[in-house]
């Protein structure tokens, strides 16, 4: 097999001893070095905010610690940039699609009892539906990447709102409007982050691929982009009305517009990922319960993004948590890759999309012919 990053397709079939591995032993025997890299950014984390909590404490609550923020942000920055550039075995394609057209008359014994298996006994549409469904893939793998892409984003910006905030409280009016610069942007970008989830649900729990193999667009993806160009541009002309008029109102200043923002796209944030969460609690992926549990916290913490502004001690312990349970689901989803469950729920999805409105047809002629 071909060492590749996790993005790209494997080059040989796995073993069939790779392929009926638990996630559970898949990370004891084939993932321990990217397993052993995000442990030690966790600790590193984890260690840094301890370190933060017990010198504040033994000091009385004199000891600064506006440098943890971007110290911890900074490390995880460098993990997420690290999911994204280490090499990790590719996700698994599916065979015969290039050798062998929609038209092909024949195939493998082994692929015809596969194809039986997962209720196809028609081989045109066999070969139609693997061939859907390696666009579908692609699909999903670039909208996975592209997540990350927009967390790494995330904490960067995060690390440069903590180093501003290193200046103190009184800031002048330069880099107080910098700072709210700054903060809008780390909005921005979990919104970015969010609306990535977004696709992966979609994928996962709509075919996105029409059967004469033209990609459709993800109910239409400029609408969501669209939402969310006019949610930043909304809430900068309010930052910008009330730094400009503070005897309006004592209620609308730039600080609580931030942080209903902050509250908005976190709710949005936790709302997403437990869509997301849901759809990978299937049979076909072989989910286990504590770990759906896990990512399932992973969902409800989200709302709690805004407490890094308002509660720091508070915000630090989300945003370590946080990260363990990114990792977790990194973890899980190049699970589903490398070894072709997620290859089996879209072929077997494929097929229940194909036949979910004759069926329906028929069962609710059924129950009226019955009544």
């Amino acid at each position: 097999m071909i060492m590749t990053t996790k993005f790209t397709v494997a080059a040989k079939p796995i073993s069939a001893s790779y392929t009926r591995m638990t996630f559970e032993n898949w990370i004891h025997l084939l993932a321990k070095r990217i397993t052993a890299i995000l442990g030690t950014g966790i600790v590193t984390t984890v260690g840094s905010t301890v370190f933060g909590a017990l010198k504040a404490s033994g000091e009385g609550g004199y000891f600064n610690t506006a440098w943890l923020l971007p110290l911890v942000s900074s490390i995880q920055a460098i993990v997420i940039f690290l999911v994204l550039i280490i090499p990790q075995r590719g996700s698994q394609d599916i065979p015969g699609i290039d050798p062998l057209s929609p038209s092909a008359p024949d195939i493998s014994v082994d692929e015809d009892r596969v194809m039986k298996s997962c209720g196809y006994s028609n081989i045109r549409r066999w070969m139609e539906a693997k061939s859907i469904v390696a666009k579908v893939l692609a699909q999903f793998k670039t909208a996975w990447l592209s997540l990350w892409v927009c967390w790494l984003l995330l904490y960067v910006v995060l690390t440069g709102l903590g180093l501003i905030k290193m200046g103190g409280e009184e800031l002048s009016d330069g880099r107080r409007l910098f700072m709210y610069a700054i903060t809008i942007l780390a909005t921005f970008f979990n919104n970015c982050a969010t609306l990535m989830a977004l696709f992966c649900y979609l994928i996962l729990a709509k075919p996105t691929v029409s059967p004469d193999k033209r990609q459709t667009r993800h109910v239409n993806w400029v609408q969501y982009v669209a939402v969310i160009i006019f949610f930043t541009v909304v809430e900068s002309l309010l930052v910008i009305v009330a730094e400009m008029s503070p005897d309006i109102s004592h209620s609308l200043n730039p600080k609580n517009i931030m942080e209903g923002s902050e509250w908005t796209s976190g709710i949005a944030a936790g709302t997403i990922t437990a869509l997301l969460v849901g759809r990978l609690d299937s049979r076909f992926l072989g989910s286990s319960t504590w770990l759906l549990a896990l990512l399932y916290l992973y969902a409800a913490i989200q709302p709690l993004y805004q407490l890094l502004g308002s509660h720091f001690w508070s915000g630090m312990l989300i945003m370590n948590g946080a990260l363990f349970l990114k990792c977790l689901l990194y973890l899980y989803i190049t699970w589903l890759l490398e070894s072709g469950r997620m290859l089996f729920y879209f072929i077997r999805t494929r097929q229940l999309y194909d036949h979910m409105s004759e069926d329906w047809k028929g069962f609710s002629g059924y129950l009226e012919n019955a009544g």
